[in-house]
């Protein structure tokens, strides 16, 4: 697909309509209207039990919504088979966790399940490249129980890279990343975005949202409060009311970057130091 065209109406490749979905008669989702379409990076934020997680599932076609529905390139969720949904949509849950001690390799490798018919040199090269997306390829031989937490997670992100679809859905995919990582990430999907692709990604870090997604919808309560650019959604007293805090929206001074930061008190002034005896003195005493 062709770079990202600001301003062209593009049919959409992911549309929400009027979802809702209760979890034992519990609202979780109320009503949600959203479209994702090729060249967007989307961060959905808000506090936890927002309903974040519980929509990308119901993006991903992991869950059902019991009233509206989801559609993929214009078809109902429901029409689509696993086998095609998974050439077209990646997904990195949350729970991601290997239960066997495969190699990184290996299940880098998992990600090309649903390309029948590749052949050794386009497994090999697809493998290789989603390693180096990840920085992991000196970890190749490693099995995952001898990871770090932070590695792990590159190894679930690596396997997504390598499935290769245009749509890419990540549930906190940054959690356990060092700085350098999230970063690295965020750019990769910004990039992929900006080439034709669609990504959405849930963040709790809104100053990574500000910093890389073209547009943030923030949820609340298993609805969406707002939805558009960043300048536009993260609105400190909209923030400020759906995260129960103060919150404060800033320029940076030099950059022009949107800074998303909580309000604090003042610590308190420690108390005075006690005087210190004159050294005449003491020596008199």
């Amino acid at each position: 697909m062709g770079a990202r065209s600001e301003g062209t109406a593009q049919a959409p490749r992911l549309e929400v309509l009027d979802a809702s979905l209760n979890f034992d008669a519990v609202p979780v989702l109320s009503g949600i209207r959203l479209t994702v379409s090729p060249g967007e990076l989307v961060a959905l934020v808000g506090p936890n039990g927002a309903g974040k997680s519980t929509l990308l599932h119901v993006l991903a076609g992991d869950l059902t919504p019991d009233t509206g529905h989801v559609e993929v390139d214009g078809r109902v969720m429901r029409s689509w088979r696993p086998a095609e949904l998974a050439q077209v949509r990646a997904v990195l849950t949350q729970a991601n966790e290997v239960s066997f001690s495969f190699s990184v390799a290996e299940v880098v490798a998992m990600g090309l399940a649903p390309w029948i018919g590749l052949s050794e040199h386009e497994e090999e090269a697809r493998i290789s490249a989603a390693l180096g997306d990840a920085e992991l390829s000196h970890l190749a031989a490693r099995r995952l129980p001898e990871l770090s937490g932070g590695e792990r997670a590159r190894v679930a992100y690596s396997r997504v890279r390598a499935q290769g679809c245009e749509i890419v859905l990540l549930d906190e995919p940054t959690a356990s990343l060092d700085i350098r990582h999230q970063e690295r990430l965020l750019g990769q999907l910004r990039s992929h975005a900006d080439a034709g692709g669609c990504a959405v990604i849930v963040l709790h870090d809104l100053n990574l949202a500000a910093a890389y997604a073209h547009r943030i919808v923030v949820l609340d309560g298993g609805r969406i409060r707002a939805d558009g650019p960043p300048a536009t959604a993260l609105d400190a007293a909209l923030l400020s009311d759906v995260y129960r805090h103060p919150i404060g929206v800033e320029r940076h001074p030099a950059s022009g970057a949107l800074l998303v930061h909580p309000v604090r008190r003042a610590a308190p002034a420690p108390p005075p130091s006690p005087p210190v005896p004159h050294q005449e003195s003491a020596a008199r005493a």
